[in-house]
């Protein structure tokens, strides 16, 4: 009985998981591609108005307010960099979009100079962006 009742069961399962959709109307899915296509608009005048915004900063920009800081890579991942400085402060960066000019690759423990603009205020790096990434010299 329990056989013959699995049996049931699994054909059901393998019928339900066949069956198509209904069709949507034509009308239906013009709707939903002019929504898409506002959205997609949307989208990209915001992304030009952000892009033109950063330009707008980069280049304000003065490289006489370029800083520097060095100290060994205690961690890294895809877009940070926490180093120690040799005074035993750990500070944690955010390197997207910085440029990285490291011989070996970044790899942990080792001295590296980081080039930024802004200000790091204590253990706080967040006011900081990253220009640069370098080999400590």
């Amino acid at each position: 009985m329990k056989k013959w009742m699995i049996g049931i069961l699994a054909a059901l399962m393998v019928t339900a998981c066949g069956q198509k959709a209904e069709e949507t109307a034509p009308a239906q899915t013009e709707a939903a591609t002019e929504a898409e296509t506002q959205e997609t608009e949307s989208s990209s005048e915001e992304t030009s108005e952000e892009a033109s915004e950063e330009e707008t900063a980069d280049e304000t920009a003065d490289p006489a307010e370029e800083k520097e800081i060095t100290g060994t890579v205690v961690d890294a991942a895809m877009n940070s960099i926490i180093i120690r400085t040799d005074d035993g402060q750990e500070l944690s960066f955010s390197k997207e979009d910085a440029e990285t000019d490291l011989k070996d690759g970044l790899l942990l423990d080792m001295k590296v100079t980081i080039v930024y603009t802004g200000e790091i205020d204590g253990n706080d790096a967040s006011g900081a962006k990253v220009i640069r990434i370098t080999d400590a010299e």
